[in-house]
């Protein structure tokens, strides 16, 4: 949340469509976040009489919605922003904002990324697998979503 009040503020100071389209896609990383939480609470709940084989599948499904999401809202504005900026081009306007916004950014998913990962060889460590062969084969897709979803888009 913390890169999308930084983006958002720079958009509403400078006005620029680039930062306004980042904050935007920032906003759909953080919604992504929330329905892979939901996932998770709801994939540790326990099997009940109408549901015998408890609710695990539900952490895919919530994982896949976030994946979805990032893929069709992100690229949606990466695209309207991009066809809005050919039709229309203008000079950059208030590059040491953007730098400083991008320099932030970068030191914020940076930190976030090595907590994702630390947990991930973690988990990979307990199980003894590779920390790749866990990203592909492990049981847990909340992390690596959160890791692949977030960071490597």
């Amino acid at each position: 949340t913390g890169v999308l009040c930084m983006k958002g503020l720079a958009a509403a100071v400078t006005g620029s469509g680039s930062m306004l389209s980042e904050a935007v896609h920032s906003a759909v990383d953080v919604m992504n976040q929330a329905l892979l939480a939901v996932g998770l609470h709801r994939g540790r709940k326990s099997a009940t009489e109408r549901n015998p084989y408890g609710f695990g599948h539900e952490m895919y499904a919530f994982s896949m919605l976030a994946g979805v999401g990032t893929f069709f809202l992100g690229s949606g504005v990466a695209i309207w922003h991009g066809v809005d900026m050919l039709l229309h081009p203008h000079p950059i306007e208030y590059p040491a904002v953007a730098l400083s916004v991008l320099a932030g950014a970068g030191v914020l998913e940076g930190y976030t990324l090595r907590i994702a990962v630390e947990e991930i060889k973690r988990e990979a460590g307990k199980m003894q697998l590779s920390f790749k062969e866990y990203l592909i084969n492990g049981p847990d897709p909340i992390n690596t979503a959160a890791v692949s979803y977030t960071h490597l888009t």
